[in-house]
């Protein structure tokens, strides 16, 4: 028997390997002959499993009774019957940022993956946490989960999220480990939202970039596109409310550096477009 409010703790009987996540999906009330809600009314509690091997989805009858709720049913799974009871998402964002602490990567991503699953992003300290984390390996893979989690955040409208200087750094570790496509995009995000990288980073992210044929044109395409920012006086130096984009406009370096990659991966005509024109 346990109390109703009980209801969010942790699972019983399931072992890691066999449970990734669930949580409630549905309550159907039933009513009684009288149309009214009582006591004794039945609810039906419908749970939809995540699973890592062969779980169904499956409906939990429950019956209140004194304000206690009594299970009629259970899931079955390969390793028996189990009962299921949703997990506290406070608690699950405490996990993820203990399995980052102790570099658990692999562990990490799959409760924040637990989190998305019941709660949606967890909250923008625990996102970052985990963005540089990820970052900080430099594995190919882990940053290719960071870039997805970075697009379905903008999609979903939720930028806000980030903070800058993540962005910034995962930008930096998806140019030096060859990925210069999601580099520029993270780069471009940044220059949408307003929240300009400062020159010096720029440099940093585009020598790693240029380091390719792809990468040094769109190098050369960066600069193009943020020098742009700057024609014909646009952006009055005396606001100091201009002061971060003026702070992010390409210096000799930036464009030498540019020029360099297009010459070395043979794209001559990109840099006579973007330099000698």
């Amino acid at each position: 028997m346990l109390p109703v409010r009980k209801l969010r703790c942790h699972v019983l009987g399931a072992s890691p390997s066999s449970l990734s996540s669930f949580f409630v999906y549905r309550r159907d009330n039933i009513f009684n002959d009288s149309g009214n809600w009582s006591q004794k009314s039945m609810t039906i509690w419908r749970f939809i499993i995540f699973p890592r091997g062969n779980i169904n989805v499956s409906t939990v009858t429950v019956g209140f009774q004194d304000h206690m709720v009594t299970p009629m049913h259970s899931f079955s799974t390969m390793a028996g019957t189990i009962l299921l009871q949703a997990r506290d998402p406070a608690k699950l964002s405490m996990e993820i940022q203990n399995a980052i602490e102790k570099y658990s990567y692999d562990d990490a991503w799959r409760l924040f993956e637990q989190h998305m699953q019941m709660e949606g992003f967890p909250r923008k300290s625990v996102v970052n946490k985990l963005l540089t984390s990820y970052a900080e390996s430099l594995d190919f893979q882990r940053l290719e989960k960071a870039h997805r989690l970075v697009e379905q955040a903008f999609e979903e409208g939720k930028q806000t999220l980030f903070e800058k200087e993540t962005l910034i750094y995962l930008s930096y570790a998806l140019a030096r480990c060859g990925s210069p496509v999601p580099a520029s995009i993270l780069l471009r995000k940044l220059v949408g939202m307003e929240e300009y990288p400062p020159v010096a980073a720029c440099s940093a992210i585009l020598a790693h970039m240029s380091q390719s044929p792809p990468g040094a044109y769109l190098a050369a395409e960066l600069i193009l596109e943020i020098g742009y920012l700057f024609q014909d006086n646009r952006v009055d130096p005396r606001k100091q409310s201009n002061a971060p984009l003026i702070a992010m406009k390409p210096n000799t370096l930036t464009c030498t550096i540019a020029l360099a990659g297009c010459l070395l991966s043979g794209t001559t005509r990109k840099a006579e477009h973007s330099f000698l024109t």
